[in-house]
This record gives C-alpha cells, sequence and structure tokens, in this order.
C-alpha cells in the first residue's frame, strides 16, 4: 500500500491535517494495520492524547519483536513517560503503574535486543531507571555503569548525561 510512506511523509514535514485526512481512510480499511497504527498513535501524541498513543503503539508492536522498528518501541516508552508528564522518574513524585513500568520495561527490552548498528543511549537511561523503580537494583546499576562505560567520551554534551551523573 502506498498509504503508509505518503502518510509519514506527510506527518514529516508537518502537513498533519492531510495526512490524517489519509490516515483514516487507511484506518478504515485496515484498523489493525501496525504501520497505520504507528501514524495514528504519532498523530494523536502531537495533539497531547498519550494515553490513546500507548493503545496505539500497543497494535502497533503486537508482532515479532524482529519484525517491529526500534523507534516504535521507544516512542511507546515516550508516550508512557509524558502520560503521566514525567522528564526523569527517579525524581517525579508521580508515581506510574506497575502495568505502565512493565509495559515500558518490555518495550526498552525488545528495542535493546534488535539486531541495529546504532543503539540510542537514552534508552539504556531508561531501563536503568524503570529497574530502579521496579526494585530491580543490581539490573539498574549495571545497566547505568555501562551507559557510562559506553558513553563516557561524549556523556558531558548528551542531553541525558546529568541523568546518568545523577543516577
Amino acid at each position: 500500500s502506498y498509504y503508509f510512506p505518503l502518510i509519514d511523509r506527510l506527518q514529516t514535514i508537518g502537513f498533519w491535517e492531510e495526512a490524517y485526512e489519509y490516515l483514516l481512510t487507511a484506518r478504515s480499511k485496515w484498523p489493525s494495520e501496525a504501520e497505520f497504527a504507528y501514524l495514528d498513535a504519532k498523530r494523536v501524541m502531537e495533539n497531547g492524547d498519550h494515553e490513546k498513543a500507548i493503545q496505539l503503539l500497543k497494535i502497533a508492536t503486537d508482532r515479532k519483536v524482529e519484525e517491529v522498528p526500534g523507534d516504535w518501541f521507544l516512542l511507546l516508552v515516550e508516550a508512557i513517560f509524558r502520560q503521566f508528564e514525567i522528564d526523569w522518574a527517579l525524581a517525579s513524585d508521580v508515581c506510574i503503574p506497575d502495568e505502565q513500568l512493565l509495559l515500558a520495561q518490555k518495550s526498552l527490552q525488545n528495542y535493546l535486543n534488535l539486531d541495529q548498528e546504532i543503539v540510542n543511549p537514552e534508552a539504556k537511561v531508561y531501563l536503568s531507571e524503570i529497574y530502579f523503580l521496579t526494585d530491580m537494583f543490581v539490573q539498574s546499576k549495571a545497566m547505568i555503569e555501562a551507559v557510562f562505560d559506553d558513553q563516557k567520551q561524549n556523556l558531558p554534551e548528551r542531553e541525558f548525561g546529568w541523568r546518568v551523573f545523577a543516577d
């Protein structure tokens, strides 16, 4: 279907209304199609509906892990954190429900297990925080140490670098 690349490009360049028209057509024809659920999740996140984005991303990522693009898992984790308006989980007084924490943990583990050339180190920072929040302190410490070892040369310049030192 030509819908997916068309909608994706329209969203990328900021033509949200035009993308939405095509997306409505595609979602009505293929409501459980992963690619369209993902694009719809991007749209609803732009509108601030993170709960709906999580539902859509569950559809998008509900298949063999190796068939799911890594950034879809990261978007799901971002939606969970944004739903609770959390920038840094360890310093937040907001309690994320266990179900959401486990979903974020599974998504990040899936992302990190994908065969990829480039792994977003921020995913490891998020996973370390989730391990900490779920009382998996040994795993949390090991993950944050791995990030520190992998990124120590340019960690201060990274947007999340301060979190590694704070964790």
